[in-house]
C-alpha cells in the first residue's frame, strides 16, 4: 500500500489563499469555518488570520457580516483543517486596517506574490 504524504496545514492555508477558498478546521474545541487571509510569523510561531463566518467559537454560534469574527489562530494548533468550495469571505472593514496577527507576514489572499518579505505594514484585502 502507497500512502500519501501528510500535506501540511501551512501547505493547505496556501493553497486555500491562492484559489481563495474557505476552509473548515477544529481549533479550541470548536468546529469553524473561516477565510485565511494573512499567514506569517509571529515570535517564530506561524500564525494565520482568518475571517470566520460560520461555525462556532468559544462564544457560540458565530454570524457572517461581523466585525468580531477576525481570528488570529497558531497554525499548529488547528486540526482537521479542509479545503472547500464555496464562496469568499472579505469580512467587513471594521477589522481596523493594520493587521497585528503576524509579524512577518508569508502569504495575503488576493495577492500573487507569496514569501518572506511581504512586510508587516500590508492591510487585508
Amino acid at each position: 500500500m502507497v500512502r500519501k504524504p501528510r500535506v501540511s496545514n501551512y501547505d493547505i492555508l496556501l493553497r486555500a489563499m491562492r484559489e481563495l477558498r474557505p476552509v473548515s478546521a477544529l481549533y479550541g474545541g470548536h468546529y469553524r469555518e473561516m477565510c485565511p487571509h494573512v499567514l506569517g510569523r509571529k515570535r517564530d510561531r506561524l500564525h494565520c488570520l482568518f475571517y470566520q463566518y460560520g461555525g462556532e467559537s468559544s462564544a457560540g454560534p458565530v454570524s457572517d457580516g461581523s466585525p468580531e469574527n477576525w481570528r488570529c489562530i497558531p497554525v499548529a494548533e488547528l486540526t482537521t483543517l479542509r479545503i472547500h468550495d464555496g464562496p469568499w469571505h472579505w469580512g467587513p472593514s471594521g477589522h481596523g486596517g493594520t493587521q497585528t496577527c503576524v509579524d512577518v507576514m508569508e502569504a495575503v489572499a488576493g495577492r500573487k506574490t507569496f514569501g518572506a518579505g511581504l512586510g508587516p505594514d500590508a492591510t487585508s484585502p
